[in-house]
């Protein structure tokens, strides 16, 4: 059995870049915007952003999430289903730009009568 002693570190510890938050203003990961379609009323339910990685088949995680657990109540089977309506590439100002994106969009259909207050809430 062969062990080595780690190296000894000489000199003073240089701490690790602090790492920006994903959900941080300041976030350069890519990011995307989603709706929620209420199929027994045809409109929006819900808007939403998330900087997750979008799937292979190009639906959003958060999205799917939310739509699954919606349509688990009794009576909503099949009814909530999500669309990606917006995407951001990775950079400087990503998230912001989607935050952006997701505010006029919820203004947007709300003037249009859409939205579900009991599934939308802000922005």
């Amino acid at each position: 059995k062969l062990t080595k002693k780690a190296p000894e570190c000489k000199g003073p510890r240089t701490p690790a870049p602090k790492r920006t938050n994903g959900n941080s203003k300041d976030s350069t990961n890519a990011q995307h915007g989603y709706e929620i379609e209420d199929t027994h009323t045809g409109t929006v339910a819900k808007t939403g952003v998330s900087g997750q990685p979008l799937n292979k088949n190009g639906t959003s995680k958060r999205a799917n999430a939310q739509a699954n657990k919606w349509n688990k109540e009794p009576g909503n089977e099949g009814r909530y289903k999500p669309h990606v309506k917006k995407e951001v590439p990775e950079g400087e100002g990503a998230r912001q730009k989607i935050l952006d994106w997701e505010k006029e969009n919820a203004a947007k259909l709300r003037e249009k009568g859409e939205l579900d207050p009991a599934r939308h809430i802000k922005p």
